[in-house]
């Protein structure tokens, strides 16, 4: 009605004046920074503004009854009309299918406002010269701007105007634009070009900028809805639960009950702080919080890992730098061999690789021969022998082995045994083994069984609870109670497993098996067998005993010294940076990245080191390092590393008779020593993965070396 409000125009003020409150709840809490930070608001603050706009124009019609006003009040309505709708449009964002597309719509916009950008250009350009050509005398009106301005841009769309532009320009003749006065007869031209620079060239440019914007949304679409959702959902946690206009009873509720708590903190004490079991409380969920974010940072930064090293480019570069370095090695190999060559020119000479094949090094025959059949040999002797003969090393007293080149028949025929294990095709070999003093008692009178090199079965995995000792019982540690530890505290039930591993036993000094490098001790320790050891007096009754206490297991397990076996390692950091060379911090304190080894086994990173093969091979492969660049590497770390720690690991795999223990060493990278050189795709039976890795607290490391890592942490203040 045009002289008082209808019933509509009532419930639309009471509806909206509801969602301005709402709005201004908003404003209040989320500060208005914040709040006129968001797209959606700046929206509501339009859309509010015009409705304000809209109802005072309605009011001003009601005054005057002028049909004028009243027109121009349901003008502004429409307007918020369109900007209700737009609104709505928010509410896409709960479909992960539609959510998306709202996404692209604003993407678009960015692009369309390119397009008029360069449209404009052509459009004022083409409009001006018709002008020019057609009115030449004219005034600048209203008629000029609608010539250069809306006949250009309706005729992008196919409206071409051609009779009123021949009319305009004078042009009297049969065929179109012909007999011109004037310059009516460029007309067409101009035209011509002006639509193939926008409706063809501009505004295929357009679909391709909306293809290509299409396409980058659809990619990562699933991603970008969760963030959508995550907002909406963050929207509406603080709103009522009521919908407009019954949301007005919610925020009169919480005005009432502001009023109330403010009356009554008048004559009330203030609360008194929260018991320290409530803050202890509030610390431990942050800090559960804070591991499960790193736990979880971890493992997404390990997907990327993995994504980005299974890409095709990432592998070709890792098989170009892997192409340079094992030619770095073949010329360093080639070299040695020429220089061999030169001092023993009577030498056999090597066998070479085919004309037409890559340079790779020469290998000796026999060598090679003898690397192809130790695997081979070493299985189906360890087979032969499970089925012939189960013996091992038992009572701590042995005879040593004697020497089998002063072996006769008659002397040690029943000392050693030979075991025939057939090779297939390639025939059958003979393995003579060691079994027992002359006797066959030791120094307490007590039968020794045989000595054997070797175990019963073949054992591949490190883990201990699957391994058998050579009665066929599983070697599975007994229990000791950890005040029984200590070897001062008497244990009469003491009853330790016996075990060594099969590699262990095969590659020791003394084995009759023939491998290629015999990294273990001997079978049987005799007080000759030299001991390195931070602990002094680690023999008792002439044999090594574990400096800390009992383990539950005798014999070397899984390690190849009698003793302690020595390991060295070293820890590399640096701080963790932005792209911007800024450090990353948190809680305060910088953020330390180390260079960690994935082992392949275990599944778990552990620092680099071992006990004889030292950094060499590890840097090797996973810096892609030749000799004399490896060389000039160790002498810096040589240089610049200190040492944090010397002694004792408490390592799984120490026994009462073999233990571990390191020397470790800490180099910061502060003058990019390490940190420059790109990391390349290092696998090998033994590591599956090397990365710099960000140290904390909750990272699952092999055995002790977390504790380790914590040391080198604490000296720089940083982060765990």
């Amino acid at each position: 009605s045009p002289d008082s409000l209808s019933a509509p125009e009532i419930v639309l003020l009471v509806w909206m004046l509801a969602m301005i409150a709402e709005e201004g709840r908003q404003l209040v809490s989320a500060g208005f920074i914040d709040w006129i930070g968001d797209q959606w608001n700046r929206l509501d603050l339009a859309m509010y503004s015009m409705y304000v706009l809209a109802f005072i124009f309605r009011l001003v019609s009601l005054g005057s009854h002028n049909e004028m006003d009243l027109r121009r009040a349901k003008f502004v309505y429409g307007l918020n009309m369109v900007q209700l709708f737009v609104r709505a449009l928010r509410l896409y964002a709960v479909s992960s299918t539609l959510g998306p597309k709202l996404l692209i719509l604003r993407r678009m916009v960015k692009d369309m406002l390119t397009f008029i950008a360069l449209f404009f250009v052509f459009l004022l350009s083409y409009g001006i010269m018709i002008q020019a050509i057609n009115w030449p005398m004219s005034p600048i009106d209203s008629q000029s701007f609608k010539n250069v301005l809306f006949r250009p841009y309706f005729q992008m769309y196919g409206e071409l105007f051609l009779d009123e532009m021949q009319e305009e320009a004078s042009c009297s003749g049969s065929w179109p634009f012909s007999s011109c006065i004037y310059y009516g007869a460029v007309i067409p031209f101009f035209l011509a070009v002006y639509l193939v620079l926008c409706n063809i060239m501009l505004v295929n440019l357009l679909i391709a900028m909306f293809s290509k914007t299409y396409e980058a949304v659809e990619d990562e679409a699933l991603e970008l809805w969760h963030f959508q959702f995550f907002d909406l959902c963050n929207e509406y946690i603080g709103k009522p639960y009521l919908p407009s206009p019954f949301s007005v009873l919610k925020l009169i509720w919480r005005g009432l009950t502001l009023c109330f708590n403010k009356a009554a903190s008048c004559w009330k004490p203030p609360p008194p702080p929260p018991p320290a079991a409530v803050q202890e409380g509030l610390e431990q969920s942050m800090d559960r919080l804070q591991r499960f974010q790193e736990k979880h940072t971890e493992s997404y930064l390990e997907i990327t890992r993995q994504t980005v090293r299974s890409s095709d480019s990432y592998r070709i570069n890792t098989l170009e730098n892997l192409t340079k370095t094992i030619l770095l090695h073949v010329s360093d190999l080639q070299n040695q061999s020429r220089r061999l060559e030169k001092r023993n020119p009577n030498t056999e000479q090597p066998v070479k690789v085919a004309p037409d094949a890559p340079s790779h090094p020469s290998v000796n025959a026999s060598t090679m021969q003898t690397m192809r059949d130790a695997s081979e040999l070493k299985r189906r002797t360890l087979s032969e022998f499970s089925r012939q003969h189960a013996i091992s090393r038992r009572n701590p007293v042995y005879q040593p082995a004697p020497d089998r080149a002063s072996d006769t028949p008659a002397a040690n025929k029943r000392h050693w045994k030979d075991i025939v294990v057939p090779l297939g095709a390639n025939g059958a070999t003979t393995i003579r083994v060691y079994l027992g003093s002359e006797s066959g008692r030791g120094r307490d009178g007590k039968i020794l069984p045989p000595v054997l090199s070797v175990f019963m079965h073949e054992l591949e995995s490190t883990d201990l609870k699957k391994a058998v000792n050579h009665e066929g019982k599983p070697a599975v540690r007994c229990q000791v109670p950890p005040e029984k530890v200590p070897w001062a505290e008497p244990f009469e039930e003491y009853d330790p497993v016996d075990y060594t591993a099969t590699d262990v036993l095969i590659n020791s000094k003394d084995s009759p098996i023939e491998t290629p490098m015999k990294w273990a001790g001997p079978i049987v320790f005799t007080p000759q067998v030299p001991i390195r050891s931070f602990f002094r007096n680690v023999l008792h009754n002439d044999l090594p005993r574990n400096p800390v206490g009992r383990t539950g297991m005798t014999g070397r397990g899984l390690l190849g010294a009698w003793g302690a076996n020595c390991a060295q390692d070293l820890i590399i950091t640096r701080w963790k940076t932005t792209p911007l060379g800024t450090n990353i911090e948190r809680n305060g304190k910088p953020l330390l990245e180390f260079l960690a080894l994935k082992r392949a086994a275990e599944k778990v990173w552990a620092l680099p080191g071992g006990f004889a093969v030292g950094l060499g091979p590890v840097l090797t492969k996973a810096f892609g390092l030749g000799d004399a660049e490896l060389k000039n590497l160790n002498k810096q770390i040589e240089e610049q590393a200190t040492k944090i720690f010397e002694g004792y690991m408490d390592d799984p795999r120490n026994t009462d008779q073999a233990w571990v223990e390191t020397c470790c060493r800490h180099l910061h990278d502060r003058n990019n020593i390490v940190s420059k050189l790109p990391l390349m795709e290092c696998r090998t039976p033994i590591i599956e993965d090397v990365a710099w890795v960000v140290a904390h607290k909750d990272l699952k490391l092999f055995v002790e070396h977390g504790s380790l890592l914590e040391l080198a942490v604490t000296s720089l203040n940083a982060y765990w």
